[in-house]
């Protein structure tokens, strides 16, 4: 058996995988591109006989690479030579995909030489892709992730011998009247907190201005309600880091995603850094009408 670590990007295009390969390549692994499904067995024979070691080997494998009945063999085949494997699936929302492409200019690989648009092909490869998700060892929503918390997610994925074991975070404040956050691990409902929409000086701020913020969180059942919350992160992140995962997405919701769910995000993020964790904030819905 070869002692080579093989780090696998798949998912959708748009998801994330050239920036995935980049970030693995500068850590260090051989890194290939749009690697021919069919060619792997060769591949991993040329590794048995060679007489150098290639510790780490990064592969992009995605709609471009083969059938998904060629990727399920490719799965089976990495068991049963019982290789040192992760595979991680990148996609993004709908529209999040079709901004990035239309920011880069890029073309969509189904798009090429057939009489199609971007938004059928986004949806034709998901309907196809989803059939290797069950494959892949983890899951990344790309969505709202920054290129260092991407980064760091990575790390910890692919190098988790190499970084600390503290588990990522994702705090999200949103709106329930705009839709939950589809990516969300955790969504708690903060609508039963004193609403400053009702305060006609707080109506038009946010949960991170002074005055709103401090109206919320120094309410009484505001306090107690962070006291619970403290206690049971405290209890579950590091559960949640035992039973090996790396990223945790969590999210505060309010009526409009403008004043509560904001104020108890900024709050959170807070206590979560001082606790030793990376975390990240988004507050979707704050520019809304």
């Amino acid at each position: 058996m070869i002692d080579t670590r093989f780090a696998i990007i798949t998912g959708l295009s748009g998801g994330g995988k050239s920036t995935a390969l980049r970030m693995l390549e500068d850590s260090g692994f051989l890194a290939m591109d749009n690697f021919p499904i069919a060619l792997f067995s060769t591949f991993v024979q040329m590794l048995e006989y060679s007489k150098t070691l290639v510790p780490k080997i990064a592969l992009v494998i995605d709609i471009r690479s083969g059938e998904i009945e060629e990727f399920t063999n490719l799965v089976r085949f990495l068991n049963e030579k019982k290789l040192h494997k992760k595979i991680v699936y990148l996609e993004a929302q709908d529209e999040i995909m079709l901004s990035r492409f239309k920011e880069t200019r890029r073309t969509h690989p189904l798009t090429i030489g057939k009489n199609i648009s971007l938004s059928q092909a986004i949806a034709k490869e998901k309907t196809i892709m989803d059939k290797m998700k069950p494959l892949a060892d983890t899951i990344i929503d790309t969505s709202h992730l920054t290129p260092q918390l991407f980064n760091e997610v990575l790390r910890k994925e692919f190098l988790k011998e190499e970084t600390e074991k503290k588990i990522i975070l994702m705090l999200i404040s949103f709106g329930f009247k705009y839709g939950m956050p589809i990516e969300s691990d955790m969504v708690v409902d903060v609508r039963f907190l004193p609403n400053p929409f009702f305060i006609k000086e707080l109506k038009d701020t946010t949960g991170k201005d002074e005055k709103t913020y401090e109206f919320i969180i120094n309410k009484k059942e505001t306090q107690i309600f962070l006291k619970k919350s403290e206690e049971l992160l405290s209890f579950l992140l590091p559960l949640y880091e035992k039973e090996g995962k790396s990223y945790f997405t969590l999210s505060y919701g309010c009526t409009g995603g403008k004043h509560r769910s904001v104020a108890i995000v900024e709050y959170m993020s807070k206590f979560l850094q001082k606790k030793g964790f990376i975390v990240n904030t988004l507050h979707r819905d704050t520019e809304k009408i």
